[in-house]
């Protein structure tokens, strides 16, 4: 990412774009240039760990509950591990939090557009294809931010 894409897609999403940004933690992702972008809608992604998993056995720490909210109005449980953490500066408001109070998932309404990110790149088949014990919902979940993406972009 450079000043001059993160600009064009900033400019994007103002016309009503709808943009979805899955990060990680540090190690697994250059968050320096992909807050060039993050920064443009009022967050960034920390250089940290969170929600760290050691093994199969500790899937109880990458649990959240997520309320109900207008990205998660069906999934209760879900299974997030290995993530940064989420900081906002300006526009954007958190959507989920962890039990310690970091942001995981911020939602930004920017212009006419929508900005949806996650310090995780989690909805894989790893975590919806029922690896996961039977009270995490990340399936649901999957629905749950694919109807509120696509209700962010139809034309009002």
């Amino acid at each position: 990412m450079n000043v001059a894409d993160a600009q064009t897609l900033a400019d994007w999403v103002k016309k009503g774009g709808v943009l979805f940004l899955l990060a990680n933690d540090e190690v697994n992702a250059d968050l320096i240039h992909f807050n060039i972008l993050a920064k443009k809608f009022g967050f960034e992604f920390n250089n940290d760990l969170i929600l760290h998993v050691t093994n199969d056995k500790h899937f109880a720490d990458g649990a959240l509950n997520t309320g109900k909210s207008a990205v998660f109005p069906t999934s209760k449980k879900i299974f997030i591990k290995d993530a940064s953490s989420i900081k906002i500066t300006t526009k954007a408001r958190s959507v989920l939090k962890t039990p310690k109070g970091e942001n995981v998932v911020v939602v930004s309404k920017y212009g006419k557009g929508t900005v949806l990110a996650v310090g995780d790149p989690w909805l894989y088949n790893e975590y919806t294809n029922g690896r996961l014990p039977v009270d995490f919902q990340n399936d649901l979940a999957a629905n749950d931010i694919a109807n509120f993406l696509i209700s962010k972009s139809r034309k009002k």
